[in-house]
This record gives structure tokens, sequence and C-alpha cells, in this order.
């Protein structure tokens, strides 16, 4: 009697849940997410982005692309060609379609798309984690996710055009683990997660571990029965690990680097620790931020669901987040903090609320510990965004617009002599006279956005060496000029949605109202 009672109540829980899920306005919830994200770097390339090139991006862009390019010399080898150690084809493409649309070189343009590409891995990773969270938890997860995403944490990144790569290796590394962990080996599906891993290593070569993470995730849903141990998985695995191999081979080991890496296992540790605390920074930190992950782990390999269900793909992207960790703490070990390596933080953390949403349900002391957990990590976050992330960006636009005021006092007087004795600091590249020898270049002059472009240029290099000659650039400049300077309400959009979802989401879970009789009211 009392287990026909149990099951009962289990199945009217189960259909209770079910009910929940069906009325969750999931469309809402993640649409409020993407334009609070998106407004908020849209906002932040309004303020500070500048329309100069800077630094690498003379080389990249300049040099190796625009130029080539003009001249009709462009081929999928240059495009290959290496930035350092990364290949960045990607972020190369994506900016020759931006170089064509505009009609110039604006990095803006490439800023703003960059902040909607961030946007949006942000809310399709929220719509791969809400079917793990009950329901009742789903606009919490979306509330966190705005909180992780939303302040511009990488300040390097959003500020300069052409690091499209930093994401797409974060995008294309989760589209790979996603199919190469919970597809079968050799379905349609895994051999895109493959081809999938290959585009993150021709976005960064630290997306060299993707298949690697993939293969050891693979092998531990073998090993422990969550997928079938067959002699073709075995080999899907061989040739993940295989794949893996060669490219983490093909990345070169640069000797100018050197002095950046960790020397020892101390200082390797220690550069961990800085990361995978964030946002507590100190060993305890690691502990706070990470355990909920490796608790989950923990129960995951001790009682493994089936290869496709979701926990393996969360396992597999916290994985591959402390792979990238290990990476940056070897190759960047005196500059772990540097901005531009942040971008992997809040997805790792979100995954950790993931995990600590999957354990609430075991105890109201578990639910407690996971309101003070998320107080602790907004109030770091927020605490982080307000001491070092506006400064950060103050800093920048100051330098920026003192290297802007230099090189367009060069590029009007051609005073070579005067320009080689502006100090380091204020110059946008590292050599004043070859800075000088890119920008007297006919081709990169015409090239240059219209805040920066000098009177002497010659725009019928544009209209008469590219597809689009120049045709549609007045209406996309115009468009990003109006989305530039409307973003506030594109935050006001965002507000108004998460709003909306959560109104709908307490109606959906209101009881419903009965008249003294038992009848519905």
């Amino acid at each position: 009697m009392g287990l026909t009672v149990n099951r009962g109540a289990a199945s009217a829980a189960a259909n209770t849940q079910a009910s929940l899920s069906e009325r969750f306005p999931t469309f809402s919830a993640l649409a409020a997410l993407f334009f609070i994200v998106a407004s908020i770097r849209l906002i932040v390339v309004a303020i500070y982005g500048s329309p100069l090139p800077f630094f690498d991006e003379w080389d990249a862009g300049a040099g190796a692309l625009y130029k080539p390019y003009l001249d009709g010399q462009l081929t999928i080898w240059t495009l290959l060609s290496r930035l350092n150690e990364h290949i960045i084809f990607t972020s190369r493409v994506l900016n020759l379609v931006t170089f064509e649309l505009a009609g110039e070189w604006n990095v803006r343009l490439q800023m703003a798309l960059n902040g909607v590409i961030y946007a949006g891995f942000a809310t399709g990773l929220a719509a791969a984690l809400l079917p793990l969270v009950p329901v009742a938890d789903r606009l919490k997860l979306i509330a966190f996710s705005i909180v992780l995403f939303g302040p511009p944490l990488d300040t390097e990144i959003i500020t300069m055009g052409m690091n499209a790569h930093f994401y797409f290796v974060i995008i294309f590394s989760v589209l790979g683990l996603r199919w190469c962990i919970g597809q079968a080996a050799f379905s349609r599906r895994w051999v895109l997660g493959l081809l999938m891993c290959g585009l993150a290593y021709l976005s960064m070569a630290s997306g060299a571990v993707t298949p690697l993470v993939a293969a050891l995730v693979g092998a531990l849903q073998m090993l422990r029965g969550g997928r079938r141990n067959s002699p073709a998985e075995w080999i899907g695995v061989v040739m993940l690990v295989a794949f893996g191999a060669a490219m983490v081979a093909a990345v070169p080991d640069l000797p100018y680097h050197y002095r950046y890496k960790a020397h020892d296992a101390l200082q390797l540790f220690s550069a961990v620790v800085e990361m995978a605390s964030l946002p507590l920074t100190s060993v305890v930190g690691v502990v706070i931020v990470q355990l909920p992950i490796v608790l989950l782990f923990i129960r995951t390999i001790r009682q493994p669901p089936a290869f496709d269900h979701r926990l393996w793909f969360v396992i597999g992207v916290a994985g591959w987040v402390a792979a990238q960790i290990i990476v940056v703490a070897h190759g960047r070990a005196t500059d772990v903090l540097n901005s531009r390596y942040l971008a992997v933080i809040p997805m790792l953390v979100v995954l950790n609320y993931v995990a600590l949403l999957s354990f609430t349900t075991s105890g109201k002391w578990l639910r407690r510990a996971s309101s003070a957990w998320v107080f602790v990590i907004v109030l770091a976050v927020m605490a982080v965004t307000n001491i070092a992330t506006w400064r950060a960006l103050d800093k920048m636009k100051g330098r920026l617009d003192v290297w802007q005021a230099h090189l367009t006092e060069y590029m009007s007087t051609h005073d070579l002599a005067k320009y080689a004795t502006v100090p380091y600091v204020e110059l946008p590249y590292p050599d004043a006279t070859a800075l000088a020898r890119i920008v007297d270049l006919p081709e990169i002059r015409a090239t240059l956005p219209k805040e920066i472009r000098p009177m002497d240029a010659d725009r019928s290099i544009i209209e008469t060496r590219t597809r689009l000659g120049g045709r549609w650039g007045g209406t996309v400049l115009a468009i990003l000029d109006g989305v530039l300077r409307n973003a506030s309400i594109f935050l006001a959009l965002g507000i108004a949605l998460l709003l909306l979802a959560i109104h709908r989401a307490s109606d959906a879970r209101a009881p419903v109202r009965r008249a003294d009789d038992g009848t519905a009211a």
C-alpha cells in the first residue's frame, strides 16, 4: 500500500514538473539574457571603443590580411598563417566579411559583432543547461548567468576588434564537446563535432586540447558503463587522441615567449590557483568556487547516466575550462590574470552553479549553503568589476586617445623624425618607424575608418579592388552608429523581458484557487 502511494506521489511530482517545464517562459528568459549581455558589451564599445587599430591588429590586419586582399594575393595559406602560436583563421574570415560590408577597416564594427557573438554564446550555453535545472530554479540560473556574463571582465578582448578568436575557440570547443561526448562514434553529429574541434584549433592554439578532453570523457563513459563498450567507440577515442596530439605537436614553441612561461611546478601551481579561484583569488577560493563541480563529477562517475545525458556535457566543458586554465598558467604564468584570458572563467562559475543546484534538493542546509555561495560569488564579481574593470577601461580609453592623436598628426604631416621621438607608451605599435611604413601604404590609408582616415587617402582602391566596392558601407555604418547610440534601449528591453519572464514563471507556479465547494474558482 505504501509503495503504491509512493509511486503515485512520484508520478504526480513528475507530472507537475513536466507541466511547469512546459509553462516556463524559456524564450523570454533566454532573450533577456541575450539582450542584457549584448547591450552591456555595446555600451562599452560605444563609450570606450576607439576607431584606432593597435598592437597586433597592424600585423594581423593591415599587413597579413587587408593589404594582400586588396592586392589580389590573399590565399588560403595566408588565412592559415600563424600569429604567434595561433592561426586565428576564423576571426580573419569574419574580419574580411566586416571589411567588405563596411567598405573600410572598422574595428568598432568588429567589437560590436564580437559582443553580439559573446552574448549569443552565453545564451546558447544557458539554453543547453536549463534542462538540467529544476523548473523552480531556472530563472535563478538565468539571473546568475547575467551576473557572470554581463560584466565586461575581458576588457582587452572587448576593446580590440580582431579578437573574435577568443570567443570562437570557446564556441567551437563547446560544440565539439557536445557532439563528440553526446553522440555515438562515427555518427553524423560525432563527425561534425570533430570538425568543430578542428575549427577551435583554427581559432586559437588552445583549441588543440578539445578532442583530448572529449576522448577522456568518452573513455570514462565506457569504463563506467555510460557508453557502449565497443571497438568502434574505442577507435573513436583513439582518433580523438591522435587528432588532439597532432594539433598540440603542431603548435610552435616560440623562444621570445619563454620569459612568460612557468619555469617550475610551484609557479605553475600558483598561476593555476590564481585563475581557478576567480573571482575569489586564493587557495580557499579554489575550494569554494570549484567544489560543486568536483562533487558533481564524483557523483556522475559513481552513478553514470547514459552517454547522451547532458551531465556528461557539463563534465566535459568543465574539464575543458580546467585544461584551458592549465594551458594559460603554463604559457603565461607571469600574466595569468590579464583580462584577455578571463573569457572562460564565467562559464566555469556558471557550471558550478548548475552543479550546486543539482544538490539543493538534498536538504535545507544545502539550500542555505547554496544561497551563501551565490551571495559570495556575486559580491566578488561585482567588486572585481568595480575595482578593476572600469578602471582598466578608463585607462585604456586614455591611452587610445593619445595614440590616435599622435598617429593622425603623423598621417597629416608625414614628419617621421618627429613621430620617431614619440615615447613607446604613446604608440599603438612597438616601432614608430615600422608603423609609419604601414600607414604610408596607399592600400592601408584607404582602408582606415573615416574618423582617422587622412584626407589624401585614395578611396578608389576600395571601390575597384573589393567585391562590394564600398556600396553597402554607408548603410552598415549608419546601422552601427544607431545601434551604439541606442544600446541602452536594448538593455531596457532585456530588463523588461527578464521581468516578463519572472511574471510568467510566477503565474505558472501559482496554485489554482478553489472555491469553498472544492471547484476551481
